[in-house]
This record gives C-alpha cells, structure tokens and sequence, in this order.
C-alpha cells in the first residue's frame, strides 16, 4: 500500500537524557525609528539561542511581535523562521495615537521561561507620529520649544559620501555617491563565519529618533540572563543532590517537556477552544475531528481532535497573509457549539516607556513624511518590493495529482454526469442510506479500487463532509477537478483518497454550512519582502522617506556585496543602519 504521512504532530525536541536547554531570544531589526500613521514597518528577525552562543535556534518557526504602548497593543504580527531568521511586515494603523511605542518579539516557546517577563524582551522604542489627528498615547507626549528641541540634538554624524566604517571589526560599509543620484554601498565581512545582516537606507531630517540599545547589547543582556538562570539552575541541582546524600527527602525534579506552550517546530500551532457548550455536550464532542482550512486551490487544510477539557491544537506548517479560515467540527449537530481561535499573542502591559518629545520646528518633516505615506499607496509602492522564498509544506504533492480542466471536456449541467463521462477516479456510492463521494484509491502497484473508508471531498479547498451538497453542485460554477488518489493523512485522520472541486471564484459559492461552522479572519505570517526598489519608474513622484530595505542579506566570510540605491532628489542627508549576526553568533551594528 502506497501511503503518505503527510503532516506530522510535533514530538518534543527536549528528550528525558538532554544535556542542554534551549532559552529563545528574538530581537527584530527595523527599517527606521521614526514613523506616521499609515506607514509600514519593514521588520528583520533574529532568534538566538542564548543558552548556546548566541547561535541562530532552529527550534521555533514562527516569532510573535507586539507593538505597545502604555495603552496597551497597538499592532501585531507573526513572522515566519527558518533556521533563527525570518522577515515581514507590520501595517501601522491610520488611527495610531501619537506617541513612542516598544518592540516586543518572542516565540511560544519563550513563554516557558520561568517568571516570563514580555519587559525583559524589547528589542527598541519607535516613535509614531499621527499626522491626520490629534490623538496621542495617554501621558506619551510632551511639547519642546524649539530651543529645547534642539538641545536634545547629538552631533551629525559623518554622511555617507565616501569612506570605509567599520562595526565590531565583523563588517565595514564603504559609500560612493555618484552624480547622478545613485548611492552605492559595499559591505565587507571581515569575519572569518558567514554573517547574516539587514540594511536600510532612509532620509534624515530633524526629528529627532528615541534613545535605543544596538543588537549587541540585546544580546548580551539575553546571554547574560541565561547564564544566571542556568548557574541559578545548577545550584538548585546541587542542593537536591547534598540533601538525597544527607538522607533528606528533596524536592521532585520538575518533569521533561511539560511546559503549556509546545516548540513550534514546523510552523504556527493554532489553538482553539469548543464554544457556546455545556460541560455535557463538550463531553459528546470529546474526540470528534476539528478542522480549519483555507479557501485555496491548493489545500491549506489541518486537522485535530477535541480534548477532554474542549480544547484543541492544530499543527500548522505556517499560513501566510490574511485569510478566511473556516473552523468546523465533524458531525457537529449542535448548531451553537463551535470552534473559537485563542489569540497567541500575550498583549503586555509596558510601563516606563519614556514621553515622545517633539516641538513646532518638526511640523515640515512631519508633513512631508505624511505625504510621502499617501503618494506611495496611491502609486502602488508596495510594486517596489519583492517577494522573498517562504518555506512551504502543502499537505498534496502536486506530483500526486490528477487534474481534470473541465472547460478541455463537454460541459454537462449534473455533476453526476462528470463522474460518469470522464472523471473515473470519482463515483458515487450510497452507505447507510446516504450518498457519498468515493476516490479511486492507489493501494500499491498495479491494485486500486474505491475503499470503503471515507475519502476527502472539497471544494476550494475546504471540506465538505456533506457530499450531497458537492453532487448537487452546479459543475458550470467548476474550473477543475483535481484528484489525489492515495492515502493521506492529515493530523489525527486519514482518507482513501482526495478530491477537490476549484471553482472559477475559488470562494465556494453555492455551498452552505451549518450554523456550527465559523467562518473568520485569520491573520497569519506576514509575507517577507525586500523594499529595494529596483523597479522605479520615471513616473514615480518619488518622496520616498524609506530608500532601501533588505532584511536577510547573507555574506560569506571575507566577501563583499554591493548595492546600487537610487536617491531622490529631496533627499540631502542618509540614514545607513546595518544590523547581523555571524554564524558563531557575534552581533554587529552600524548606524551613519
């Protein structure tokens, strides 16, 4: 029998006879400092392993950032990892009051450390500024004359016209900027590992940005306190060991891998609750099958079971952008019992983040920065960016499939007659007095046949446990038929065979739920983008306050990379922020 396991439940990384412990830290570099309403942070992560070195952890697929003020959360997001790096995108709000926010960035596995402090995990402080309004952050702004402004002011450091700087002896930035409005900025490693580094360049003007600590200093503070934690551990040990060998009973060792959060080893591990149920029927839906999918053409489809406290996890290999997701619980009569998402996020309460400072001198850097936002919406910026690699893990090879295009056949207006005319893979069966769907399933060489087990119908995607409705279906309203006749396994269940019906929409038009079926926004991995506007045109008004954002640029040891940036015409002074990490886990920074 050919069969595929195809999405795997995480097993814990930490096993009884581990001699090491992982303590996660998550520090995220920025494109800038100073922001309006409206704009967007372009973000760049680094997930160490502060325990081991520094080194990049490959333990966590996913970073969980929070935007807060003493309000509270202004914003959030999820950045997808691999291998400790990862890079996307956080839209500020149009309604975003006035006001210095912090970064605050970890993984759910971070949230395991003994006396998790979001406090101890703030990577910098942002401004935002609301142009539009005049809301601003409780008790977070406080107006300067312009004198006392100016007296804040450190002194200009040295632009970028030409000239080699060097951070931490591991990189060195030499600038050349040519006449006709091009910067060109050469990066060296001058270490002897690989380094792994985001670079931005962006205008100064004369807003003045918020006092923050560089990558090192982050990480030394999380080298630091892991250190403490673990000597603070060994002293622990050593205590229990004297008092076994003084006869005296000691404390229980603290059971393996029996934290509340599970390492996110392949991806975002969603989790849900069963709502609107009594104890009672919470205990009939006890060991039922959960899914939640997304309307795709492929199948973005995940599976669990429902525990005996209603709870449930699904296993994700990460979901990108912003979807509908549909929750829904198989066989689930009881049209007010459903699925309900439980948020990741920790939403921490900050205090101490110091007043943003501002004077009447910045109102034309305001101005034009809020200009700068409404020009690049309305003339696409976004087109300047590009896509960066994501690792994905669909739950169907697409090797496996068998793709019917319907419009290549004689359209019929019954469904029944595809399965009939053309499409083999696909009949009709009735079991206790239903009709259902059945895939031809591929057993081994040369054996298939339509197994009595339940195949997976879909429809953009999304399961449809009652088939009926699918035989039903108006096939005009179908693109194609795609059938993936093996066995699968997905999470907690398995199916003789698949089958998918994409329709032209691909937003399942015509199919209805149950009232237990939710349909809800889920935002999931910001897509990772390069902002390197490589693609400008003559006909962009170009005021672009960002010129430049990379956030994964890796050079190998000795080695240089340059990149040509162009320069508006407004723009007179440069801000060159350089942030990485080398491959044995030595940060660097530099600032012009």
């Amino acid at each position: 029998m050919k069969s595929r396991l195809l999405l795997f439940f995480l097993l814990l990384p930490l096993c009884a006879g581990a001699q090491t412990t992982v303590v996660e830290k998550t520090y995220i570099s920025t494109d800038r400092e100073i922001y309006v309403s409206g704009d967007k942070i372009w973000c760049s992560a680094f997930c160490v392993d502060a325990a081991n070195g520094l080194r990049p952890s490959s333990l966590s697929a996913i970073a969980y950032v929070e935007i807060v003020s003493e309000d509270g959360t202004l914003e959030s997001g999820k950045i997808a990892l691999s291998e400790g790096r990862g890079a996307g995108t956080i839209e500020i709000p149009a309604t975003a009051p006035t006001g210095n926010y912090r970064i605050v960035a970890y993984t759910a596995y971070t949230k395991n450390t003994p006396g998790f402090n979001p406090q101890e995990h703030i990577s910098k402080t942002i401004s935002i500024f609301n142009t539009y309004t005049k809301e601003r952050v409780k008790n977070g702004v406080k107006i300067l004359s312009d004198s006392e402004y100016d007296a804040l002011r450190t002194p200009a450091g040295t632009q970028p016209a030409a000239g080699t700087h060097t951070a931490a002896g591991a990189l060195s930035i030499t600038c050349h900027r040519s006449a006709e409005g091009y910067l060109e900025v050469v990066l060296t490693n001058n270490s002897a590992t690989p380094a792994d580094l985001s670079l931005s360049l962006s205008n100064r003007d004369g807003i003045i940005p918020p006092d923050n600590t560089s990558i090192g200093a982050f990480m030394g503070a999380a080298a630091s306190a892991a250190q403490a934690a673990a000597g603070a551990e060994s002293a622990a040990a050593r205590a229990s060991a004297r008092a076994a060998s003084a006869g005296a009973e000691s404390a229980p060792a603290a059971a393996v891998s029996t934290a509340a959060e599970l390492p996110e080893y392949e991806g975002e591990i969603i989790r849900g609750r069963i709502a609107g149920a009594t104890t009672d029927e919470i205990e009939g839906l006890k060991g039922r099958s959960a899914f939640i999918s997304v309307p795709t053409e492929k199948s973005d489809l995940y599976s669990s079971v429902v525990d005996n406290d209603g709870m449930i996890k699904f296993v994700t290999n990460n979901i990108y952008g912003t979807k509908e997701m549909v929750c829904e619980i198989e066989d689930n009569d009881l049209a007010r019992c459903h699925i309900e998402l439980i948020s990741p996020f920790v939403s921490p309460k900050l205090k101490g983040i110091p007043a943003l400072q501002m004077a009447p001198s910045i109102k034309e850097d305001l101005q034009r920065r809020g200009l700068s936002v409404q020009l690049c919406r309305s003339f696409s910026a976004d087109t300047l960016a590009s896509l960066m690699p994501i690792r994905e893990n669909p739950l169907i090879p697409s090797y496996d499939a068998i793709e019917y295009k319907l419009d290549d056949y004689k359209r019929f207006p019954v469904m029944r007659e595809l399965f009939i005319e053309f499409i083999n893979e696909i009949k009709v069966r009735r079991v206790d007095g239903k009709e259902q769907l059945k895939v031809k399933t591929h057993l081994e060489e040369r054996v298939s046949l339509f197994d009595k087990n339940n195949s997976l119908i879909m429809v953009d995607g999304i399961p449809v446990f009652d088939h009926s409705q699918v035989i039903e279906y108006d096939p005009l309203l179908v693109e194609s038929v795609v059938v993936y006749p093996y066995k699968y396994y997905t999470g907690w269940r398995s199916f003789c065979g698949m089958a998918n019906f994409v329709t032209y929409k691909k937003n399942l038009p015509g199919i209805k739920f149950n009232d237990g079926v939710r349909v809800v926004q889920f935002k999931g991995c910001s897509y990772p983008m390069a902002f390197t506007c490589q693609e400008i045109g003559e006909d962009f008004p170009d005021y672009r306050e960002l010129l430049y954002w990379h956030p994964q640029i890796k050079l190998p040891a000795g080695e240089s990379s340059s990149i040509k940036v162009k320069i508006p015409a407004n723009v007179k002074e440069i801000r060159i922020c350089a942030e990485g990490m080398t491959e044995n886990g030595t940060p660097f920074s530099i600032t012009l």
